[in-house]
């Protein structure tokens, strides 16, 4: 980190949390392939979660509590030097001490703060928590505050370090780990889910202020749909509704990246939805997912299937699967669908004009999402500009 690029202090006690480390080094490096300015009125949204690594924060704070409780409870009696030394020994072998900014960079909205104040921004500055739908909320409001005219850009930035011990621990409570190859867990091969974090950042502004200011354009937003419930019909009705909303016909989805959790209840909603809303398309949409390739990255999967799904617009390019075998029974009758072995061009059939591609996302907010996006256009309002990301 160059700590005096962030106006952080070079001292090993007072680090910020990795989550804040890591958001603030990938939204500065995404931001800085742009052409936004410092003091510009532009607003900064965070997609995450509470880091979970804050329960070793607060079990050191209890431990003395907790152990001067068990010695009474045991009736063991010890000096106050005795009491003193096993209570540090504890704490130590827990966490590290803890300085107070430390404890408090856990606060989620220091991270887009942070950042706003960095460059000097004038616009809203916020996180947005809605689980594996946070990035698809953020976009949400991001498209609220471009149509408005209430800013000149909007930086969305996902992170979620879901490999930590505590996250991995509490979400195998319910869902068992992928125990086969890492693909698409709409495999029949696959039977849970696949470790992974990171973060990822993109900036959006309306087609008009990115041509006038010659940003690079790689996709533009056409719709985005949610609809309440985990089932077949839930996720149907996010998919027809945003293909409604941007005038597209599900044939003309080259490229469907799907959620893929590794939930058995919702890949089967997922899979048994989506066959539905494209049932009318010929075998000629890819799926994929990222998670085949990073792992499941919760709160930031959104942003990196959006990215995957942009670049390969972009670039013309549909990735393979990796390890890809044969589907699960919901999609074995679903002719409509292929899932690429090996990469290949993106080449678009006879009488389609225009690359679509779709994202379709599901959260435990018990709601499913639907992204249709295309490569850009010079005729349609709403933009998506991505630079690289890190991870």
């Amino acid at each position: 980190m160059d700590f005096l690029r962030f106006k952080l202090q070079p001292n090993p006690k007072e680090r910020l949390i990795p989550q804040q480390l890591l958001t603030l080094e990938v939204t500065d490096r995404a931001i800085k392939k742009t052409k936004l300015e410092e003091g510009q009125n532009v607003a900064v949204l965070v997609a995450m979660e509470t880091e979970l690594e804050i329960h070793r924060f607060r079990g050191r704070v209890n431990l003395s509590t907790q152990i001067q409780d068990s010695l009474q409870a045991a009736g063991i009696v010890l000096s106050d030097e005795e009491r003193k030394d096993l209570i540090n020994l504890s704490r130590n072998s827990l966490l590290e001490e803890v300085p107070i900014n430390r404890f408090t960079s856990f606060i989620g909205n220091i991270m887009a703060t942070r950042i706003s104040s960095l460059w000097d921004f004038s616009g809203p500055a916020m996180t947005i928590s809605a689980e594996e739908n946070s990035v698809l909320r953020a976009l949400e409001v991001a498209q609220i505050l471009l149509l408005e005219d209430n800013v000149d850009a909007v930086v969305v930035t996902a992170v979620d370090l879901a490999g930590s011990p505590e996250q991995v621990l509490l979400r195998q409570r319910n869902l068992p780990l992928n125990s086969g190859e890492a693909t698409l867990s709409f495999d029949k091969n696959t039977n849970g889910w696949l470790i992974g974090e990171g973060a990822g950042t993109v900036i959006l502004k309306s087609v008009e202020s990115a041509k006038k200011d010659d940003e690079q354009i790689f996709a533009t937003v056409d719709s985005i749909a949610f609809s309440t419930g985990l089932t077949p019909e839930s996720v149907e009705n996010a998919a027809n509704q945003a293909l409604t909303e941007a005038n597209v016909s599900a044939g003309e989805i080259g490229m469907l990246e799907v959620f893929g959790s590794g939930n058995t209840v919702e890949d089967s909603a997922e899979m048994s939805g989506l066959a539905q809303a494209y049932a009318k398309v010929d075998a000629g949409c890819a799926l994929g997912s990222i998670k085949s390739n990073v792992g499941h990255t919760f709160a930031a999967s959104g942003m990196a299937s959006l990215i995957k799904a942009a670049l390969c617009l972009h670039h013309r390019f549909i990735p393979g699967v990796p390890e890809w075998k044969s589907p699960k029974t919901e999609l074995q009758s679903a002719k409509q669908f292929y899932v690429p072995v090996e990469s290949r061009p993106w080449l678009i059939q006879s009488g389609i004009k225009q690359r679509h591609a779709a994202v379709s996302s599901l959260g435990i907010d018990n709601i499913c999402s639907h992204l249709i996006f295309r490569k850009h256009h010079p005729n349609y309002v709403k933009q998506l500009k991505l630079p690289n990301l890190a991870t």
